[in-house]
């Protein structure tokens, strides 16, 4: 039996991290601040044969141009998706997708061992694969 010791401030780190992401979600659909402000992709976070596995939404980005920093409790994604050229020209009636920087740090529920990550890209998805420690 593990023992882990109690963090008081744990609650109050992911309830900062839901207020961000319900702040970037709202400014990300007002069409006039779309192109300014970054955001914060989409993240499924599952346990699967002794493996913690996230699927991280990111059409449009580059597959360099993603950062992955992991520890044994935590990882975070952080990148930049940038500005198709021909998106400078025309006037756009509905502007909804996102550009400029964007980070998610994910407290994860179990810890794992960050030397055995294994990341993948296929179809605008990332899949980071950490086997349980």
């Amino acid at each position: 039996m593990d023992i882990e010791r109690y963090d008081p401030w744990a609650e109050f780190n992911h309830l900062q991290q839901q207020i961000n992401q319900l702040f970037a979600g709202f400014f990300s659909r007002m069409p006039h601040l779309a192109y300014d402000v970054a955001f914060a992709p989409a993240v499924d976070v599952y346990e699967s044969d002794g493996r913690l596995v996230l699927r991280i939404d990111l059409p449009g980005i580059v597959e360099d141009d993603v950062d992955i920093l992991a520890t044994d409790r935590t990882i975070v994604i952080r990148g930049e998706r940038d500005r198709p050229a021909d998106a400078l020209d025309g006037r756009y009636f509905q502007r909804e997708w996102a550009y400029g920087f964007f980070e998610r740090k994910i407290e994860l529920p179990a810890r794992v061992d960050p030397l055995q990550l294994r990341a993948t890209y296929s179809d605008g998805v990332f899949e980071i694969v950490l086997p349980l420690a």
